[in-house]
């Protein structure tokens, strides 16, 4: 067995994406890796698993991202492994998975994503988003020092492709449940960073995502995505939480103003969003969800 043969759990996780989780798991069940599959949704058919191997959980409730990612983690058979989190929504090449591993391991990198692109080739993701390069330039944030080849380094790593080196969890634990959805990732690479590690995109390998881009335009949507933005702010840190809920105010308002003009059935979700957040509001929002 190859050195970099072992060692790898990788992680989907359902809710609602019955046919894109099976697909994908049969897909990655071929590698000589651990395939778990945990369904939020209580959805699937393990009938059409076609590999026995592949490690099924129903939690009977939807536990948002990190919760049914952390589960994953958790009751995974073998201890001490790195762990590769896909959507099941992503596509990714076998020899690519293989490589992101290898890299991964054999750098010492704390987050790993390959290449995120659309189903056109297009680069997907700003991974460097406003105002996270800010709070860098002042020095609130670690400064990238990387120099490794084929590697770029990034403020934070997407989630929907994320390879975390079980060194890692081993330093800084698992993901903030707090958020439910969205901002998570964003949350574990400030973390990753603060804590010494490299976190950033290995160019050499990608993965297709082929979620649609208009990720503003359901009210849970808008809602989840800026209260989370703004519970950011007790990560970045106490003395640099007031400078970034500054710089958050002209995009909010930025929100605010194009749900006024083009949808006006964000207005509320949005007003909301702003309250919960700076009251320190966290978890599932329960008004969004039918369970």
């Amino acid at each position: 067995m190859a050195e970099y043969d072992k060692g790898l759990s990788i992680i989907i996780l359902n809710y609602h994406s019955d046919e894109d989780t099976i697909e994908l798991a049969n897909s990655v069940s071929d590698l000589p890796y651990e395939t778990i599959v945990v369904d939020s949704s209580s959805t699937i058919n393990k009938e059409k698993f076609n590999n026995k191997s592949i490690q099924y959980f129903d939690l009977g409730e939807n536990l948002g991202y990190a919760g049914g990612n952390n589960y994953g983690i958790q009751n995974s058979r073998a201890d001490n492994n790195s762990i590769l989190i896909l959507n099941p929504d992503v596509r990714i090449e076998n020899e690519d998975i293989r490589e992101c591993f290898r890299f991964l391991k054999s750098e010492s990198i704390g987050l790993l994503t390959p290449r995120i692109v659309d189903e056109k080739g297009q680069q997907r993701y700003d991974l460097n988003t406003y105002p996270l390069p800010t709070l860098r330039t002042l020095g609130l944030l670690p400064s990238f020092k990387s120099t490794i080849n084929k590697f770029t380094p990034t403020d934070y790593v997407v989630g929907c492709a994320i390879f975390i080196n079980d060194e890692l969890i081993e330093d800084i634990g698992l993901m903030n449940e707090d958020f439910f959805m969205y901002h998570e990732e964003v949350e574990y690479s400030i973390r990753a960073r603060k804590a010494g590690y490299d976190i950033g995109v290995y160019t050499e390998a990608k993965a297709t995502h082929r979620e649609s881009e208009k990720i503003h335009q359901h009210p849970y949507q808008a809602y989840y995505d800026t209260r989370n933005k703004i519970h950011m702010k007790r990560v970045i840190g106490k003395g640099s939480a007031i400078l970034y809920v500054a710089l958050l105010i002209p995009l909010l308002s930025k929100r605010l103003f194009r749900s006024l003009v083009f949808n006006r059935e964000l207005i509320m979700p949005l007003i909301l969003s702003i309250f919960d957040g700076v009251r320190g509001q966290k978890g599932k929002k329960e008004q969004y969800h039918n369970n």
